[in-house]
This record gives structure tokens, sequence and C-alpha cells, in this order.
């Protein structure tokens, strides 16, 4: 586990110190549209309807959100959000797709982020020579971030986000889940 970790903070770190030597060239202009997507690590702690609450898990992360800018300082947007660990034939993956509005409290690169909106957990469980069995259940999904952004070019900005999910499913096989990762923000402003 420490050496996942390790991994995660140099992945995030390595990008971000050639960047924060130009930050200061570009000035954190937020008026059209935005797209962005990051990558990174997290844990999850699931909640399965028949069984006792396992330890948290770790996996991969991903997000990927647009929308536009109603001030410099506030975006609105939709960002579907999911987490996935695949081990000894089974694939867990959770998901989120929420309406989004990011604040910036300073002209600088720090945000907040809160979404509400719809969840998913995917259960996929493989018995070997091509069975397989999936369970699919949908519901309501909650999200915050926190983060900073250095800008890189007039257009373009990275840095790092934490962010917590929660999603109550109510389903067969996955009740409540939540998810905490760290990832790395790649975002494109026009």
């Amino acid at each position: 586990m420490k050496s996942a970790v390790f991994m995660i903070v140099a992945i995030l770190v390595m990008p971000l110190a050639s960047g924060v030597s130009r930050a200061g060239d570009h000035p954190h202009q937020r008026s059209g549209f935005f797209i962005g997507f990051n990558v990174g690590a997290g844990s999850a702690d699931i909640g399965f309807s028949d069984a006792e609450d396992t330890d948290r898990e770790w996996g991969g992360n991903a997000n990927f959100r647009l929308g536009g800018a109603l001030k410099n300082d506030l975006l609105l947007g939709a960002e579907s959000s999911a987490w996935a660990k695949d081990e000894d034939g089974t694939t867990v993956s959770l998901s989120t797709i929420t309406f989004d509005v990011t604040y910036y409290p300073d002209d600088l690169g720090f945000f907040l982020r809160g979404g509400i909106g719809f969840a998913t957990s995917s259960v996929e469980v493989d018995f070997g020579g091509g069975l397989t069995q999936t369970n699919d259940d949908t519901g309501f999904g909650l999200t915050a971030a926190m983060g900073y952004e250095w800008r890189l070019t007039g257009k373009f900005a990275l840095g790092p986000q934490v962010e917590f999910a929660y999603l109550n499913v109510g389903g067969d096989v996955v009740d409540t889940a939540n998810f905490f990762d760290a990832t790395l923000g790649f975002n494109w402003y026009w």
C-alpha cells in the first residue's frame, strides 16, 4: 500500500514541477466553454447488500467534465467520475454522473466543486470458460472536490484534485458505496 501511495504522489507531483515555474505567465480567465479530465487512483468502501462491510479497496479513478462559465469564478457543468478494480476474476466499478458547480474563491487556481446526480454500480464475476455474471444497479450520487490549477497557457491548466463521491444504489449486490481519490487534472478553457 505504501508503494501505491508513493506512486500516486510521484505521478501527481512530477508534471507540476515544470508547470509551477511557468504558472504566473497566464492569468486565470474562465469566460466560456470548458472541458477537462482527471486520472489517478483512490480507495472505495462498498456496502454489499448481503454481506458485512469490507475494507477499503484501492483502484483506478478517472473523470470527465464539460460545461460553461457563468462568471470568471463560477462554472456550471456535467461530470462523470468513475472508480474501478479488477481482482481475481471480479471487476467492481462505481460511477457518478452529476450536475456540478465549481467555485474559485480567488483569482488564483484554487477551486471547490460539488455535484448531485445519478450513480451506478457494476459487479462482474468471471467464472471461467466464458461464463460471467454481471449485476448493474443505479441510484443517487453526490460528489465533492477541491484542488488547484496552474495555468500553463492561455487556455490550458494542469493541477491536482481530491474528490469524494457517495453512491446510494440500493441494489441486489451493492447497497451504498463511496470512493475517495487523488487525481491529476487537465483542463481547457475557451
